[in-house]
C-alpha cells in the first residue's frame, strides 16, 4: 500500500496536469522502473557487463553558442546548445558543422575542460523552447556558463523550457564528473505520462543505468554515481503569473545517483514537487545561500525532499519561504547530515491531510539519527519547528542555537512511535510525558531525553542576579531560552538566553545577569549520546520584593539602575511627587522616574543646583548607565509621547514633561540623529532637540565640575564619578550628604557581593571606601550626639552612653541588613545574630573583619564574629 501511496505522489508531481499512474516493471531484462526512494531489482554489479559504456568526446572546447533557438542538427550560420553538448559528447564532429559555425569554437589544450558559453544578440533574457530533449552531458569538466563575464543577476539571460506543444522531462541530464551548470533559467519541465521516466526534472543527476534499461538511453558514461556537480547562480522555475498558461516544472534537482553535489545561490521557485529531490545515492551534497519558495503546489511538496545515502550533506545559509510542505523532510535515508543557519517562514502553510483539515507540518522533520541542526531561525510555522520522528527508530540528533518565533507547535516534537501512514510522519505529537520506562526510549525519538525540569515554575532575584536550577540527564548541555511570546506552556524557544551542563547527578544551576522581572524561560537539554529535548515547562522571573511596582511593573534590575532611581527619587520626593517604573497602557514599556513638581513647595536651586533647575517642570529623567543606542531613543521617545498625549485627555496642556535622557556622553552621531544642538539656556553638557520633541540630552562628562552640577556628575562613569563622590565627601554634614553617602554604599554591597566588577567600577573602590568609612563616621557622631542631648536632657551619664550606642547602632544595622540581604537574599536568625554580636565589636575589631563580610559565608561569619565578641567601646 504505502509503495502505491509513494509512486502516486510522484506520478502527480512529474504530470502537473493531473494524470496519474503507476510505475510498472520493464519488461527489458526483468528490471523494476522505480521512482526516486526504491533500487533497481538488479544492482549495479549485476548490470556492468550488461550496459554498454561509451566515453565523451576527449577533444576539449571553447565554444561559443551565439542562437538561442532549437532543431534538428544542421550544418548553418548559428551554433545552437544542442550542437554544443553533442561536439563535447563526441556524437558530433567539427566537419559536420558550417565555416559559420567552427568559427565559434577553439580546441583546448589536454587537460583544459570544456566551456560553453552564450554569445547572444542581447542582454535581455532571451528563451530557448525545446523541442525534444537535449543531450545528456557526458564529457566530464564541462562548464556551462549562462554568465559569462557578467554578474548573477535577478533573472537569467538564457532560460531553457519546453516548447508549447511539448512536454519534456528534464532540462539538462547530467552523467559525467566535475559538470558545471551556471546562470541558466529552467521552466516547465515535466512528463505528461509518468509512467515513460522514473525521475522528472529540471536538472537530473544519475548515472544513468535506469534510464537505459527503459530504453532511453543506448549507453552510459560510467557506473559510479557523478561526482562533483556544481550548479549555482540558475532559476529553477518561475514566479506564477496570471492563469500560469504553462505548466510548472515537477521538480527542481533530482540527484538519484550524485557524489559531492553543490548547490549555491540558485533560486527554486514553485515547483509542482520539491525544488530538491534525492534517490539512491546523494552522499556529500552541499545546498548553500539558496532560496526556495512557494515550492509543493502538488505532491511531495517538501523543499527539500531526501532519500536514500544522503550522509555528510549540509545545508547552510538558505531561505525556506511559503513551500506547501516542509522546507526540509528526511524519508528514511542513510547517513546523517547538517542543517545550520538556515532561514525557515510560513512553511507548510497550504498542505492538507487529505480530509479537508490543514496538516501541522513541521519546518524540519528528521528521521535517522546523528544529524545536526543548528542556528537556525524558524518563523510562522503552522506546526512544530523542529520534529524527530519516532518511527523508524531516530537517536542522536542535537539542535542547537535554533531560534523560533510564531510557531504553532513545540519548538522541538520528539514524535513517539504511533500511526506510521503518510501524514502521521510529517509533523509532531507534542509534549511528550516523563520518561518512566526503557520501552519510551524506543518507541519516542531522540531516545526520550529528558526535558529539562525546573526547580520551581517562579524565579527570584538575588541582588542583581537570578540563579535559575534544575534538573535534567547527567552530562546533558542545558540551553536556557527567553520566551518573548504568550499563549504556550513549553516556549517557543525565542531568543538563546545561557548555556550550562547538568553535574552527573542531572542537577544544573545558571546565575543571570541580564535579565527583567516578568521574564519568561524556558530550556532544552543536548544529551551527548540521544540528542536534543523537547523544550521545558515556562518559568517566570518574579519580584518578591515587599514594595510590589504599581500596576504589576517590571524594571530592568542593575546595580547602575536601582542606583540611579533610588538616588533621584530620594533627593526628589521633597520637591513633588515622583514614580519609579511608571508603566504605559498596552506598551511593554515603564518610564525610569517620571517627576511632577509641587506647586507648593518649589525646589530651592542651590540644593540641587542644576537639578533644581531642571526640575522646575514636569519631566521624564531617563539615566543610562552607557550612551543609549536608537532603539533606545526612540523608546524613550514613545513614552514621552504617551504622557504628552494623557495629559491633553485631562486637559492638561500647561503640564507637558519634558524627557531628559542622561548618558555619559553624547556621541555626535546620536545627537544627529535627533536634530540636538547646544543648548543656550543652560551650561555646556546639555543639548536640546527640535521642539516638537520636547527632548534634552544631557552628557554627564560634559558637565562642568562645579557645586551646581554635582548631584548629576553623581551618575557619570570612572574618574568624573570619583570626583564627584570626592567633593561629596567634602561636604559639610546635611541630609543630601547622608543620603548621597548611603546610597554610594548600597551600590558598593551590590557590586561586591554580585562579583560583577567592571574596570571602572574597581578603580571606583577607593572612593567608595571612603564613602563607607565617612559614613560610619558620621553614624558615630550623629550616634554621640544624640546620646549628649539624651544626657543633658535626663541628667545622667546612662543617657549619653546609651543615647550615643543607640543612634550608631542603628545606622550600621541597616547597612549590615543590606549587605547581607544582597548577599544571600534574606536576613535569616542566624544572620540577625551575627549582626546583634557583630554591634557589640569595637570599631578597631570591626575595621578588621569588614572585608570578610563580604566573602565568608553566613555559617563562617557567624564562627569567626562569635570569637571576636567583645564590649563595644565607644569612647
Amino acid at each position: 500500500m504505502k509503495t502505491l501511496m509513494h509512486q502516486g505522489a510522484i506520478a502527480r508531481a512529474v504530470s502537473p496536469s493531473g494524470s496519474q499512474g503507476v510505475v510498472r516493471k520493464s519488461r527489458r531484462r526483468g528490471a523494476i522502473a522505480l521512482s526516486l526512494g526504491w533500487t533497481l531489482g538488479l544492482g549495479s554489479a549485476g548490470l556492468a557487463a550488461e550496459i554498454p559504456l561509451r566515453s565523451a568526446n576527449p577533444q576539449t572546447y571553447t565554444i561559443q553558442v551565439n542562437s538561442s533557438q532549437d532543431g534538428a542538427i544542421a550544418p548553418d550560420a548559428a551554433l545552437t546548445l544542442r550542437e554544443a553538448i553533442a561536439l563535447t559528447n563526441g556524437d558530433l564532429s567539427l566537419g559536420d558543422l558550417s565555416t559559420a559555425e567552427q568559427a565559434q569554437i577553439q580546441p583546448l589544450s589536454p587537460g583544459s575542460p570544456s566551456q560553453i558559453t552564450f554569445a547572444l544578440s542581447t542582454d535581455a533574457p532571451q528563451i530557448l523552447e525545446l523541442h525534444s530533449p537535449l543531450p545528456p552531458l557526458r564529457q566530464s569538466g564541462l562548464i556551462l556558463d549562462g554568465l559569462g563575464e557578467k554578474s548573477p543577476a535577478n533573472s537569467p539571460r538564457l532560460i531553457l523550457r519546453p516548447a508549447q506543444i511539448n512536454t519534456i522531462p528534464w532540462g539538462l541530464l547530467v552523467l559525467a564528473n566535475d559538470i558545471t551548470i551556471r546562470g541558466l533559467g529552467f521552466q516547465g519541465f515535466h512528463s505528461a505520462d509518468p509512467n515513460l521516466y522514473p525521475f522528472v526534472g529540471n536538472v537530473v543527476v544519475t548515472t544513468g543505468q535506469m534510464l537505459y534499461d527503459l530504453g532511453h538511453l543506448a549507453d552510459v558514461v560510467q557506473l559510479d554515481p557523478p561526482r562533483n556537480l556544481l550548479l549555482e547562480d540558475n532559476q529553477f522555475g518561475t514566479v506564477p503569473q496570471g492563469d500560469r498558461p504553462r505548466p510548472a516544472s515537477a521538480f527542481g534537482v533530482v540527484i538519484f545517483d550524485g557524489l559531492g553535489t553543490t548547490l549555491r545561490h540558485n533560486q527554486f521557485l514553485y515547483h509542482s514537487g520539491s525544488a530538491l529531490l534525492t534517490g539512491k545515492v546523494a552522499r556529500s551534497t552541499t545546498v548553500l545561500d539558496n532560496l526556495f519558495v512557494g515550492n509543493g503546489g502538488a505532491e511531495l511538496a517538501d523543499a527539500l525532499r531526501l532519500e536514500g545515502s544522503i550522509g555528510d550533506s549540509t545545508m547552510v545559509g538558505n531561505t525556506f519561504c511559503h513551500n506547501r510542505g516542509q522546507g526540509i523532510y528526511l524519508f528514511k535515508p542513510e547517513g546523517a547530515i547538517a542543517v545550520e543557519n538556515n532561514l525557515f517562514y510560513g512553511n507548510g502553510s497550504a498542505s492538507g491531510t487529505g480530509n479537508g483539515t490543514p496538516a501541522q507540518d513541521a519546518a524540519v522533520y528528521l528521521m535517522g539519527s546523528g544529524h545536526r541542526v543548528l542556528d537556525n531561525r524558524i518563523v510562522n510555522q503552522g506546526g512544530p519547528g523542529i520534529a524527530i520522528a519516532g518511527y523508524p527508530r531516530s537517536v542522536g540528533n542535537r539542535l542547537q542555537g535554533n531560534t523560533f518565533a510564531q510557531v504553532q507547535g513545540l519548538s522541538i516534537d520528539l514524535v513517539t512511535r504511533r500511526d506510521t501512514g503518510f501524514h502521521s510522519l510529517r509533523g509532531g505529537d507534542g509534549p511528550n510525558p516523563p520518561r518512566n520506562s526503557h520501552n519510551r526510549r524506543l518507541d519516542t525519538g531522540n531516545g526520550a531525553v529528558l526535558a529539562p525540569q525546573f526547580v520551581g515554575l517562579e524565579f527570584f532575584p538575588l541582588g542583581d542576579r537570578v540563579r535559575v536550577s534544575g534538573t535534567a540527564d547527567p552530562g546533558a548541555t542545558v540551553d536556557l531560552y527567553r520566551v518573548l511570546e504568550p499563549g504556550q506552556a513549553f516556549g517557543p524557544l525565542n531568543e538563546l538566553w545561557v548555556s550550562t551542563t547538568a553535574d552527573g547527578e542531572g542537577r544544573f544551576t545558571v546565575d543571570l545577569v541580564t535579565w527583567e522581572l516578568g521574564d519568561r524561560l524556558s530550556a532544552i537539554a543536548t544529551d551527548p549520546v540521544d540528542g536534543t529535548s523537547e523544550p521545558a515547562e515556562n518559568a517566570v522571573i518574579r519580584d518578591f520584593s515587599p514594595r510590589p511596582l504599581p500596576g504589576g511593573a517590571t524594571m530592568t534590575r542593575t546595580p547602575f539602575d536601582q542606583f540611579a532611581k533610588q538616588f533621584l527619587e530620594e533627593l526628589l520626593t521633597p520637591y513633588g511627587q515622583v514614580e519609579i517604573s511608571r508603566e504605559i497602557p498596552g506598551e511593554p514599556r515603564f518610564i525610569d522616574l517620571w517627576f511632577s513638581p509641587s506647586p507648593a513647595s518649589q525646589p530651592r536651586v542651590p540644593d540641587l543646583g542644576l537639578l533644581g533647575q531642571i526640575i522646575q517642570t514636569p519631566c521624564l529623567l531617563e539615566p543610562y548607565r552607557n550612551p543609549p543606542d536608537p532603539p533606545e531613543i526612540n523608546s524613550c521617545l514613545l513614552k514621552r509621547f504617551w504622557l504628552v498625549a494623557d495629559c491633553y485627555r485631562q486637559n492638561q496642556a500647561d503640564r507637558l514633561p519634558q524627557l531628559w535622557v542622561i548618558t555619559p556622553t553624547a556621541p555626535p552621531a546620536l545627537l544627529a540623529s535627533l536634530g540636538a544642538i547646544p543648548s543656550p539656556d543652560h551650561p555646556p553638557g546639555i543639548y536640546r532637540t527640535p521642539s516638537a520633541l520636547g527632548t534634552q540630552i544631557l552628557a554627564v562628562h560634559q558637565l562642568d565640575p562645579t557645586p551646581e552640577t554635582l548631584w548629576l556628575r553623581l551618575l557619570g562613569r570612572g574618574s568624573v564619578q570619583r570626583q564627584a563622590i570626592g567633593e561629596v565627601l567634602a561636604l559639610p554634614p546635611s541630609n543630601l550628604r547622608f543620603q548621597a553617602l548611603r546610597l554610594l554604599v548600597n551600590w558598593k554591597i551590590t557590586v561586591d557581593t554580585t562579583n560583577i566588577l567592571q574596570t571602572e567600577e574597581e578603580a571606583n573602590l577607593m572612593a567608595w571606601s571612603q564613602a563607607l568609612l565617612d559614613l560610619e563616621a558620621q553614624l558615630r557622631a550623629e550616634g554621640r550626639q544624640e546620646g549628649r542631648q539624651e544626657g543633658r536632657q535626663e541628667g545622667r551619664q546612662e543617657g549619653r552612653q546609651e543615647g550615643r550606642q543607640e543612634g550608631f547602632r542603628e545606622g550600621l544595622r541597616e547597612t549590615l541588613q543590606n549587605l547581607f540581604l544582597a548577599r544571600f537574599g534574606a536576613v535569616d536568625g542566624i544572620l540577625e545574630a551575627t549582626i546583634d554580636r557583630i554591634l557589640t565589636l569595637s570599631p578597631e575589631t570591626y575595621t578588621q573583619i569588614f572585608p570578610q563580610l563580604l566573602t565568608l559565608s553566613a555559617a563562617e561569619l557567624a564562627e569567626r564574629v562569635t570569637q571576636l565578641s567583645d564590649p563595644i567601646s565607644l569612647d
